[in-house]
């Protein structure tokens, strides 16, 4: 329902959040936080929701947030949860992350090389991954188009 970015909340357009939450079965609504850093240790995400009330942290909801609300257009926020908040993640994953938010392989196995204790929930991260990839794919399908908000020619100001 907002976006909370450095402290200060960007609300979400509430018909179209009220839209994803009727047509995503078992949504949960409320406030995302944006981080400009990688949230990799369960002791950040845990000060993170302490701080501000968030459900979720992202790297890019809140960029989103900014430029809609730059322009004066609605937003809206529907994620998938791949790294478990009561989790960290995996040095080896860490370092296989490239600055766009794509998987840099030689950089993983270059780490978990030095770091080979890590394989068990390195694979673990790959299969949440890939749960929350599959999440946002039944999303996607069962918004359709529009993504559940406004349809072409809809009045936006």
């Amino acid at each position: 329902d907002e976006v909370v970015d450095q402290g200060r909340a960007m609300p979400t357009d509430t018909a179209w959040t009220l839209r994803l939450k009727a047509a995503l079965p078992g949504v949960r609504v409320g406030a995302v936080a944006g981080s400009d850093v990688m949230v990799a240790t369960a002791a950040a995400k845990a000060a993170l929701r302490t701080a501000t009330g968030a459900v979720a942290a992202d790297m890019e909801s809140h960029v989103v947030a900014r430029a809609a609300e730059r322009h004066r257009l609605p937003f809206a926020v529907a994620r998938t949860i791949s790294d478990a908040a009561h989790r960290g993640l995996p040095a080896s994953a860490q370092a296989g992350m490239k600055p766009d938010g794509g998987m840099d392989l030689p950089g993983v196995l270059a780490a978990l090389a030095r770091r080979p204790w890590e394989l068990p929930a390195l694979i673990r991260t790959g299969v949440e991954a890939e749960a929350a990839f599959a999440a946002l794919l039944r999303g996607r399908q069962l918004l359709g188009g529009t993504l559940g908000g406004p349809g072409p020619g809809a009045d936006l100001g």
